[in-house]
Protein backbone atom coordinates (compact mmCIF):
# COMPACT_ATOMS: atom_id res chain seq x y z
CA UNK A 1 0.00 0.00 0.00
CA UNK A 2 3.27 2.52 0.19
CA UNK A 3 3.84 2.04 -3.59
CA UNK A 4 0.91 2.63 -6.18
CA UNK A 5 0.82 -0.73 -7.98
CA UNK A 6 -1.42 -2.61 -10.62
CA UNK A 7 -2.04 -6.59 -11.51
CA UNK A 8 -3.04 -7.98 -14.43
CA UNK A 9 -3.77 -11.75 -15.46
CA UNK A 10 -2.10 -12.93 -18.91
CA UNK A 11 -3.80 -16.12 -19.97
CA UNK A 12 -1.28 -18.19 -21.43
CA UNK A 13 -3.54 -21.78 -21.90
CA UNK A 14 -3.99 -23.18 -25.23
CA UNK A 15 -7.85 -24.11 -24.85
CA UNK A 16 -8.17 -26.62 -26.22
CA UNK A 17 -7.69 -29.60 -23.08
CA UNK A 18 -4.29 -29.07 -22.37
CA UNK A 19 -4.13 -26.93 -20.09
CA UNK A 20 -2.32 -28.00 -16.60
CA UNK A 21 -2.36 -26.31 -13.42
CA UNK A 22 1.35 -25.24 -12.24
CA UNK A 23 3.85 -27.35 -11.01
CA UNK A 24 2.50 -30.19 -12.90
CA UNK A 25 4.54 -32.32 -15.12
CA UNK A 26 2.36 -31.20 -18.25
CA UNK A 27 2.22 -27.84 -16.99
CA UNK A 28 2.87 -25.65 -20.63
CA UNK A 29 2.63 -21.61 -21.47
CA UNK A 30 1.60 -20.80 -24.68
CA UNK A 31 4.31 -18.23 -25.64
CA UNK A 32 2.12 -16.72 -28.68
CA UNK A 33 0.43 -14.49 -26.37
CA UNK A 34 3.17 -13.48 -24.49
CA UNK A 35 3.58 -10.40 -27.24
CA UNK A 36 0.30 -9.23 -25.69
CA UNK A 37 1.48 -8.69 -22.06
CA UNK A 38 4.62 -6.89 -23.43
CA UNK A 39 1.87 -4.87 -25.39
CA UNK A 40 0.19 -4.27 -22.37
CA UNK A 41 3.17 -3.51 -20.25
CA UNK A 42 4.82 -1.07 -22.56
CA UNK A 43 1.45 1.13 -22.95
CA UNK A 44 0.86 1.25 -19.15
CA UNK A 45 4.75 2.62 -18.88
CA UNK A 46 4.16 5.08 -21.54
CA UNK A 47 0.97 6.19 -20.00
CA UNK A 48 2.63 6.37 -17.13
CA UNK A 49 5.54 8.96 -18.35
CA UNK A 50 2.20 11.02 -19.93
CA UNK A 51 0.15 11.23 -16.60
CA UNK A 52 3.04 11.71 -13.71
CA UNK A 53 3.39 14.50 -12.31
CA UNK A 54 6.42 16.32 -13.23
Amino acid sequence: ERVPGSFFFLPATFGDGRDYPHHHPKFDLNEEVFWIGAAVMAHFALTWQEVRPA
